[in-house]
């Protein structure tokens, strides 16, 4: 897709690289991007990229069951929480929620985030000290005001 066209402020189809399509609704699946892809039908959708970073392990014997979820503010004062789970594989994935927030579309890892997170597994569960980690991303979440799909008629 590389357009949304629209008439007397309503959705009518789509421009693709190869043609245009009418159609009587769109959903814009796009992520961070929706709101750019939105304007381009004159849509002022109230999203804001939101930026997280998260890592993942080598694989390792399975440690972990479920989701683990510690709630508490972390020590350091820039985690508002954070979580880790280990897939069938046998990867460690990781993420923390930063309490003042990335906004934009910035991938870049910061210096952070792995020493944050790492002093922070280690003290919930210390058999994870030697875990050896493989990568470190940002990637973007797409933000609405009360943090539900948007949705319009």
């Amino acid at each position: 897709m590389t357009g949304i066209f629209s008439a007397n402020g309503r959705v009518k189809g789509v421009r693709t690289d190869k043609d245009s399509y009418d159609t009587l609704s769109v959903v814009i699946a796009a992520g961070a991007s929706a709101r750019e892809i939105g304007a381009s039908a004159g849509l002022d959708l109230p999203m804001t990229p939101d930026s997280h970073e998260a890592g993942i392990s080598a694989p390792m014997e399975q440690l972990l069951g479920p989701l683990v979820v510690d709630l508490r503010p972390g020590p350091e004062g820039r985690t508002a929480n954070f979580y880790f789970a280990q897939n069938l594989e046998g990867n460690v994935i990781f993420c923390y929620t930063p309490r003042e927030l990335f906004v934009g579309t910035n991938r870049e890892p910061t210096s952070e985030f792995l020493p944050i997170l790492a002093s922070r597994m280690i003290g919930l569960l210390p058999r994870l000290k030697n875990m050896r980690v493989c990568r470190v991303w940002r990637g973007l979440y797409p933000m609405t005001p009360d943090g539900l799909p948007i949705s319009a008629e």
